[in-house]
């Protein structure tokens, strides 16, 4: 089951078993109430379970259907259950002490109410105790109902002592006939005002999805209190939200492992769900497909930034998301984005209303909304929701439906322009030079990454490329001093550059690897046929009337000037053959053949109708466009060397370009390859040969360089220590990943014993500073 939903049901096993300790009064049959719902000792007291359960009270199993009504009724008209706390309810006013003893008649027989279920009308009880109290929500409600079942079959008598029994079909039919009460006084008391009418968080919509996808896109570090990697995280966190539908909680527990690629798709496995604690059927992959039209909410491209912005060192974290609680992680960036974002922009709800699960809603209510878009068992499929009992067991999730449902949350047009587009991928020669190359020179820990994840990466670096080129990247607002332009594709942008022609993008189908559109319903592949043809007989038409326009002129010309021409062949015959008698027939003779010949206007006009006439004939002629064939790649490694700056007014050569400041907030592993191998893209040399006095201008910069020479050299300290490296010389090209991976993993250890897989790589070199100096003074 899944670590957070487990301990709310404790959280709440806590909760009802202590309402029922704290019940008074006998049963029917005069046998104490308590007692018959609690085990207790020898003084009457409760006894209560240990470990992980404490705080729970023991109940006598299976329960009995009287201890069920009276705990519901109970907590039915307790004000003191928990309640989630909304971000615009800070002032809100508190609600009053909860009241048990209003519960117990004045014989003390039990609880006087006793919610029923054939209520004629929806008329108030004056007598009921509840209709004016600010009660737990409907949903909550039968959530406890949940809390309650799971307890009741869990069995753990080792860890926990509790041993699990059967739920009481007549225990559940009792609660269900009192929820579904509750439902109703919940009804009444919201149209009274006792309770606000929104229970729960709200979805988003589209604009407000695309303004969170832009703000994390544009964020940038906040002095220590997070760096680049927060960004890269939360853009990816909520895109992988919207398009699995899952909960936040899902998307927190994603293992590497479970990655894959499936023709135009990357594909997700969760392990279980809530829904499916077993993992029976969630064991079912999630199509995920790129939206390069809308780059800023590309799941693709996003999954590229972050597996380029990364480090993953060798026998790393399984999980896409390394560190605990990563749900928590997003909501807290997702509350400085609600607060950040213009208020002029429209988020389809109360900002307090958006929480984590919003992305799920909005997911599913994009997707049932498509006209002649995917069905609700399909999206309650793919979200994991239960679709009816009977249907849970013969209906499984299908490629077809599934990949349909994932190009709709993808957020691609419901039409022949879009829906049916190809992700960005490369031909087969082209793959071929970069297998011959080495992935490992495109991504420096692609050998760190599961087999899945590397039949991913050709598709991702690919989208990579292509947004690069597009422009795309800039577009999405990516600052220019992004984590993402440090990573050595771009500080060597020889590669990039060599494949920009290499990508094909096209719809449908592609010939040059068989790839093929998943999920495209019948009516998107006949309107394209039909835009086609469109195409080709506008085409076809606009050259006629080109040519027909081009003809006419022609000929009225040579129509204008037929007078003179007559004429002139008319003296012409009469000098050469003397003072002959020229009759009316001779004249129409000569011009019938200047109007006939080969070069005569008729000739022109007939042989330019008669290729229109051909052409029109043949419209039903389409031809297939194809991509453009494509070069080899040639392919060369470029070490990182340094150019010679001039600064204005400065006579000196400097190593740096005027106005250069040293990188603040960069991740550790990306000012461990600045130390050691500059940025070529700038011209920088490396850093280690970055004079303070010379070349930085800043007590911040000097003050940054330090920070940074105390951290890479503990980290070859630790390196030569170990036999790695004699020293740092030693480091180049080809062993500096495996040196910092395993100097890191030492650093972590000594500085953070307790855990030492705190956030990973992605600690920035200053925290990394502090945390040394903070070691150090002890």
């Amino acid at each position: 089951m899944l670590e957070d939903t487990r301990d709310i049901y404790i959280s709440k096993c806590r909760v009802m078993t202590r309402i029922l300790n704290e019940l008074n009064g006998v049963d029917s049959t005069g046998n104490d109430v308590r007692a018959l719902a609690l085990e207790l000792d020898a003084d009457g007291n409760a006894i209560e379970h240990i470990g992980a359960a404490r705080g729970i009270y023991r109940l006598h199993l299976p329960m009995r259907p009287d201890t069920a009504r009276r705990l519901f009724a109970a907590i039915s008209v307790d004000t003191s259950l928990p309640k989630k706390k909304r971000r615009d309810d800070d002032n809100a006013e508190a609600v009053p002490p909860r009241v048990l003893e209003d519960l117990v008649d004045g014989e003390g027989t039990g609880l006087a109410v006793v919610i029923e279920d054939n209520r004629e009308n929806d008329a108030v009880n004056d007598n009921d105790p509840g209709r004016n109290l600010l009660t737990v929500c409907a949903q909550t409600y039968q959530n406890y109902k949940s809390a309650l079942k799971w307890w009741h079959i869990h069995h753990d008598p080792i860890s926990k002592g509790k041993f699990g029994y059967e739920w009481p079909a007549i225990v559940d039919d009792q609660i269900n006939q009192q929820i579904k009460a509750y439902k109703r006084d919940v009804g009444m008391k919201k149209r009274r005002g006792v309770m606000q009418q929104k229970e729960g968080k709200s979805a988003f919509n589209l604009v407000g999805y695309i303004a969170l996808c832009d703000y994390f896109n544009r964020m940038r570090p906040l002095g220590r209190q997070y760096g680049w990697m927060e960004a890269v995280f939360a853009q990816l966190f909520i895109k992988l939200s919207v398009n699995t539908i899952g909960r936040s909680d899902n998307i927190n527990d994603l293992l590497m492992g479970n990655l894959d690629k499936e023709n135009d798709s990357f594909t997700i496995l969760f392990g279980n769900m809530k829904s499916d604690i077993e993992g029976e059927s969630t064991s079912e992959k999630k199509r995920l497909f790129a939206n390069h039209f809308q780059p800023k909410i590309c799941v693709m491209l996003g999954l590229a930034i972050y597996t380029w912005c990364k480090h993953r060192p060798r026998n790393g974290d399984i999980h896409l998301f390394d560190g605990g609680e990563q749900n928590k992680r997003f909501y807290k960036q997702l509350c400085y984005a609600l607060k950040d974002i213009p208020m002029h922009i429209d988020m389809g709800c109360k900002r307090s209303d958006i929480g984590t699960h919003s992305s799920r809603k909005f997911a599913e209510s994009t997707s049932v909304s498509k006209i002649d878009g995917p069905s609700k068992d399909m999206v309650c499929l793919r979200a994991g929701q239960s679709v009816g009992r009977t249907q849970d067991c013969y209906m499984k999730a299908e490629q077809a439906g599934d990949a349909l449902v994932g190009r709709t949350v993808a957020q691609l047009k419901f039409d022949a322009d879009e829906f049916d587009i190809l992700p960005p991928h490369f031909r087969p020669d082209t793959l071929q030079e970069l297998n011959n190359r080495g992935w490992e020179t495109v991504l420096p820990c692609y050998e760190n990454l599961p087999v899945g994840c590397q039949r991913l990466i050709p598709l991702l670096f690919a989208s990579l490329v292509y947004h690069h080129h597009a422009g795309n990247l800039q577009l999405m607002g990516i600052p220019e001093d992004h984590i993402l332009y440090s990573q050595s594709i771009f500080t060597n942008r020889l590669l990039l550059d060599r494949l920009k022609d290499k990508v094909i993008v096209v719809h449908g189908f592609c010939s040059a690897t068989q790839m093929s559109a998943q999920g495209v319903p019948g009516f998107i592949t006949l309107q394209r046929e039909f835009r086609l043809l469109r195409d080709h007989y506008d085409d076809t038409r606009r050259e006629n009337q080109e040519r027909y326009e081009a003809l006419s002129s022609h000929v009225n010309e040579r129509i204008d000037a037929l007078p003179d021409k007559v004429v002139s062949r008319i003296l012409d015959n009469i000098r050469i053959e003397g003072a002959q008698p020229v009759s009316i027939n001779s004249i129409r003779s000569m011009i019938t053949d200047m109007m006939s010949s080969d070069d005569g206007p008729m000739g022109i006009w007939t042989r330019g109708m008669t290729a229109i006439v051909n052409r029109l004939d043949n419209m039903d002629s389409r031809q297939v466009r194809t991509a453009t064939n494509e070069e080899p790649v040639h392919h060369q490694q470029v070490m990182a060397t340094g150019r010679v700056h001039m600064w204005p007014g400065d006579d000196m050569m400097h190593r740096v370009p005027h106005g250069f400041r040293w990188p603040n907030g960069k991740n550790t592993v990306i000012m461990w390859n600045f130390w050691f191998f500059g940025e070529a893209s700038r011209g920088i040399v490396p850093y280690k040969f970055i004079t303070p006095n010379e070349e930085l201008c800043t007590r911040q910069c000097k003050t940054d360089r330090s920070r940074t020479v105390k951290v890479i050299y503990t980290l070859v300290d630790i390196a030569v220590n170990a036999g790695k490296i004699s020293n740092q010389r030693c480091v180049n090209i080809n062993n500096s990943t495996d040196v910092f991976d395993y100097a890191f993993g030492e650093l972590m250890r000594r500085i953070y014993p307790d855990n030492p897989d705190k956030r990973g790589t992605d600690l920035t070199i200053t925290a990394v500073y502090e945390r040394l100096r903070k070691i150090d003074r002890q």
